[in-house]
């Protein structure tokens, strides 16, 4: 019922997008996430799960591929109006002829392919984590990890809010080593690692190494949950992205002299480790950066998306008006593109508005899709593993859409039709002679 809601709303939109993951269920079959995204009549962004498929034929980018034209067959949505796909980085997504996109845009070439924004960021800092020096302090605090912990199951990796939790509990952490290396109550292979670990985070260079680390990654800490944002567009997320970029390399990167040791830690440990930053996100965000520069002209992409234009041979003009309208614009200006729509009349400006509403539609990330498995994780128990597809994306969708309106009595009825044979429940402390009267 709430899968029908959504594909009607979806039916009125001009463009619609897709977002995909699949990761295995407690019955260890994977399971195919399917998120839609779109921009509806009153021009905000939706993105709404649309259903978790079996994954029967495997997880290959032919396979997924034929999944998601499949579910998008199966609800009556046209694969025309498909201009957008977000993936994460996997060799099933990203291959450049197997992938699942690259299939897809064998069907429609203007479906877009958009990798997953806030992966590419993960994949920027774990490359910049490889300078030596950082490399060494983060293996230290794997160490230490495991050694505090009761299994080496546990052992999970530093998020970046790990090194502020450590720098606060440093003076307890030294303390319980002295206290661990030179106790009499402890067995000889923990003392020696104890003390092994208060010689190591002891070390200035070590200190220091966390200390870079802290504050270079402040930096991106923001831009981290910007990205994981639900309704942010292309644009923007290049925008931050370059702005972060920017503050990076000036606030830094400076060649000075070393002649004192701020200096000879600024030019053998925080350098090389912003410019291993600075470096991987100039490569990876290239293609977001392509793609956000062709949507802010808006020139070239008539000639890409010349038929879905109510009239391309007017565009230039439309575009002329639209930057002078902007330039006489004394209110605060829109910071995304999709409540730019809000501005842009229909009449005036109708290839305009077909323009934003594409370019909104553009995913930038695919964690929604992880958001969604998280609840797969919840609803799909060791205790409910045979639980079918239909009834864990409606679970799903009670799940994350609880806002929703929903007639119970509409459901009571599709229920009542979908089984007739099922008898009608009585009220066992009325007898049928007085329901009669």
């Amino acid at each position: 019922m709430d899968t029908e809601k959504i594909v009607r709303v979806v039916k009125d939109a001009t463009f619609l997008a897709v977002c995909a993951d699949e990761a295995a269920d407690a019955a260890n079959k994977e399971q195919l996430a399917l998120i839609i995204r779109f921009v509806d009549k009153s021009g905000l962004v939706q993105e709404d799960v649309l259903e978790f498929l079996h994954c029967a034929s495997g997880v290959s980018g032919e396979a997924i591929a034929q999944n998601i034209l499949c579910v998008l067959e199966n609800h009556s949505l046209d694969v025309n109006i498909l201009g957008g796909q977000g993936y994460d980085g996997a060799g099933n997504m990203a291959g450049k002829y197997q992938g699942a996109p690259a299939r897809i845009q064998r069907n429609r070439p203007k479906a877009i392919y958009v990798r997953c924004a806030a992966h590419i960021l993960n994949l920027c800092i774990v490359a910049a984590c490889k300078v030596q020096g950082i490399r060494n302090m983060q293996g230290t605090l794997d160490q230490i990890f495991l050694f505090f912990s009761l299994s080496p199951n546990q052992n999970k990796s530093f998020r970046m809010e790990s090194f502020q939790v450590f720098m606060e509990l440093l003076p307890s952490v030294v303390t319980t080593l002295e206290v661990v290396s030179t106790g009499q109550d402890w067995n000889v292979e923990s003392s020696t690692k104890a003390a092994t670990l208060l010689t190591s985070i002891t070390q200035f260079k070590f200190i220091m190494a966390l200390v870079v680390a802290h504050a270079c990654f402040g930096f991106v800490k923001g831009l981290t949950v910007f990205l994981q944002g639900r309704f942010q567009d292309i644009c923007s997320a290049y925008v931050e992205v370059d702005s972060v970029k920017t503050a990076l390399f000036e606030t830094f990167r400076s060649n000075v002299p070393t002649l004192t040791p701020e200096d000879y830690y600024r030019s053998d440990l925080t350098v090389p480790f912003l410019d291993e930053m600075i470096a991987h996100i100039n490569s990876r965000f290239s293609e977001i950066q392509k793609k956000a520069m062709m949507a802010l002209s808006l020139v070239p992409l008539p000639e890409f998306y010349a038929d879905d234009l109510p009239n391309p041979s007017t565009l230039r003009q439309e575009l002329h008006v639209w930057k002078w309208k902007w330039k006489s614009f004394s209110a605060e200006r829109p910071s995304l593109l999709s409540k730019s729509l809000f501005h842009a009349n229909e009449t005036m400006f109708p290839n305009i508005c077909q323009l934003l509403r594409i370019v909104s539609t553009l995913p930038v990330t695919s964690c929604e899709c992880e958001r969604i498995i998280s609840v797969l994780r919840r609803l799909k128990t060791y205790l409910r593993t045979t639980m079918a597809e239909e009834r864990l994306t409606g679970l799903a969708l009670m799940h994350v859409d609880y806002g929703m309106d929903r007639n119970l009595d509409e459901i009571i009825n599709i229920v009542s039709r979908q089984h007739p044979r099922r008898k009608l429940l009585q009220d066992t402390l009325v007898s049928d002679k007085e329901g009669s009267e």
